[in-house]
């Protein structure tokens, strides 16, 4: 038993820098979740048990750890290449130097283990040119090899093998397997260790890859021969057929906390119709298992944890949640299952409320897994309230064409992947046909209503039509006109902090999701605390105003305010520093002007109508509370 990585031949020589390696190291622990899942979730043993996957941190004595201290020589080869061909400072010798201090210095060695259970685990030969390729090839020795079993599978492209390496401090991975083997399970165990090609001390150039196993043709470790450590991490999470990943020296960043916090929102993100659906329960770590029956419970521990945050990490943090908090607490009758012609049967669900300042769509197959929120043809919707949706095909005609133009990373859909022009033409078409009726669904249950929500001129001077993104990269679509709502009436007390959609209306949004939004303000009904200045002048008791609010746009000055007026008449609006005793009207600026101001005027209306305004604050008031104040004007 020892490592062996093999002479290129004088062929490709492989440098430090691994392509597919690189492709999940921007988000480590978010693609190891996903792609291992996905690939456990394709070897499901039996569609009438779920996939159960458990996750845990381990510690294994290094004496006991057959495979880490026997890896210490290539290590050394490793970076003594490396400085030879690039200089000290270069990343690869700082790796290498990194991994040798790490294995030399443990008394104990970490793992970041991974099981699944009720799979069919790593099945099909071992070794090259032995019968039909199967998953053991694929994960262990492949490259781009992709063998799936069943035609809705999640992945095609075999690159999710390398997410695992990304997150170890030695890139190197273990891979334990029981397989059925007609009356008997077999035990097949092998490690893999991707570092980079190293001159020996005959001269020849070895590859970059290396196994730990017999070192004839590099074959894996079988039944009795499986080092006891191995079996022993995986029978202290259960038994049966199915697979274990065992990655040494996991790259934790500076919060171990922080670590298995990512995990949760990666599972939920990902996977949460998958898991209500009861296709897949995970464990992690003990007996915290996250099931259908969990679910929601689990969702809401999360969200807690995450208004914990900083007020930009929440907020990027809840972004990754939009799908399952939507699965969740879909809006009232805004659930269901759409059959499409071309796809078959689309579950799908809805939120709407005040709270949701974009449209988006997310789409996932089959299984279940979250594939994209930025699906081609979903990406932009004019005449619709702010919405976000989750839909997920499960007819097989469907997910068999979504999956043949999923990229390699299962996060966008490509028709240009299909290399056949004939099968492109048809398989878009069709995708073309699914889209249209998913936007026909859109526009039945969150079209704008007119006589609740319009768009007037007043302000024409001041917002001039102008429509711009916001700050999410595309998934929203962020009006900056006037815009007018039917009025609401609330009872709030005069000058007191409100939480959002707190006006005891059911607007489909759940309460956890309500909270943590910054700068929410009051204005109440007619102010009656003491006279303060506004634009050097005393001010009368502000008139009546009616559910204000005012929401800070994320990582930005920019604030959406929202109120009703309780008169026809032509107002001056302004924005006040809430709580203060000398009070003082607070500066802004209006879209398309580059004026700061105190206030405006806001003209005469029809009828009683709520407003919407997008203001940018002064960099001064960015960290106050605000009430909204209105006055007649003069």
């Amino acid at each position: 038993m020892e490592w062996d990585f093999p002479s290129n031949g004088g062929g490709e020589t492989d440098g430090f820098n691994n392509s597919s390696i690189d492709t999940f190291i921007g988000r480590r622990v978010f693609s190891l979740i996903r792609e291992t899942i996905q690939n456990s979730m394709d070897a499901r043993a039996n569609s009438g048990k779920p996939v159960k996957m458990c996750f845990s941190f381990d510690q294994v004595l290094k004496r006991e750890a057959l495979g880490i201290s026997e890896l210490l020589p290539f290590l050394n080869l490793a970076a003594r290449t490396a400085k030879d061909q690039h200089g000290a400072e270069h990343p690869g010798t700082k790796f290498f130097k990194r991994a040798i201090d790490q294995v030399v210095s443990s008394e104990t060695i970490p793992f970041f283990s991974i099981h699944d259970f009720e799979t069919t685990g790593l099945t099909g030969p071992t070794e090259s040119g032995k019968g039909k390729p199967g998953a053991w090839l694929a994960l262990v020795k492949g490259s781009g090899l992709s063998i799936k079993n069943a035609p809705g599978s999640l992945g095609s492209f075999g690159h999710g093998s390398k997410a695992p390496f990304a997150i170890s401090q030695i890139r190197s991975v273990f891979y334990f397997s029981r397989i059925q083997e007609g009356s008997k399970v077999e035990s097949r165990f092998q490690g893999k260790s991707i570092l980079q090609s190293m001159e020996t001390k005959n001269g020849e150039m070895t590859q970059g890859t290396g196994y730990f196993g017999h070192k004839h043709r590099c074959m894996p470790l079988v039944n009795d021969d499986v080092p006891k450590w191995v079996a022993k991490l995986r029978d202290k999470q259960g038994e049966g057929i199915g697979t274990s990943l065992l990655v040494p020296f996991p790259e934790l960043g500076n919060n171990p906390d922080d670590f298995w916090r990512d995990i949760k929102i990666s599972i939920l993100s990902n996977f949460y119709y998958a898991i209500l659906q009861r296709n897949l329960e995970v464990g992690l770590g003990g007996d915290n298992v996250i099931t259908s029956s969990n679910l929601g419970e689990c969702l809401e521990n999360l969200l807690m944890e995450i208004s914990r945050q900083q007020q930009d990490e929440c907020q990027e943090l809840r972004e990754e949640l939009r799908s399952a908090i939507t699965i969740q607490y879909p809006s009232i009758e805004k659930h269901g299952t759409l059959i499409s012609k071309s796809f078959g049967e689309v579950e799908w669900f809805m939120r709407i409320g005040q709270d949701i300042d974009w449209r988006n769509v997310g789409v996932a197959r089959q299984n279940g897994m979250l594939i994209s929120r930025r699906a081609k043809n979903l990406e932009k919707f004019t005449g619709t309230k702010p919405f976000d949706m989750f839909l997920c095909v499960v007819g097989q005609s469907g997910s068999q064409i979504l999956r043949a133009a999923e990229n390699p990373a299962h996060t966008e859909f490509e028709f240009d992947r299909i290399t056949d022009p004939v099968e492109r033409k048809k398989k878009l078409k069709e995708y073309s046909e699914f889209t249209r009726e998913i936007r026909e669904l859109i526009r039945e249950h969150a079209a704008i209503d007119s006589s609740a929500e319009v768009f007037t001129s007043d302000l024409d001077d001041f917002f001039g039509g102008f429509n711009t993104a916001s700050k999410d990269q595309g998934e929203s679509e962020k009006s900056l006109d006037l815009v007018v709502h039917k009025a609401r009436r609330a009872t709030f007390s005069p000058g007191s902090p409100v939480k959002l959609g707190g006006d005891g209306e059911d607007d489909g949004t759940n309460e956890a999701e309500k909270g943590g939004v910054e700068n929410e303000t009051s204005g109440g009904k007619e102010n009656k605390r003491s006279e303060g200045k506004a634009g050097g002048e005393k001010q009368s008791a502000g008139l009546e105003v009616l559910d204000p609010r005012i929401v800070r746009m994320h990582n930005s000055n920019t604030v959406e305010v929202y109120f009703t007026p309780t008169v026809k008449n032509s107002f001056t609006f302004s924005l006040y520093r809430s709580g203060e005793a000398d009070r003082e009207a607070s500066n802004f600026k209006i879209v398309k002007d580059k004026t700061w101001r105190s206030n405006f005027v806001i003209g005469a209306v029809k009828k009683i109508q709520r407003i919407k305004l997008v203001l940018e604050l002064h960099p001064e008031e960015q960290n106050y509370v605000h009430e909204v104040v209105i006055h007649n004007a003069k």
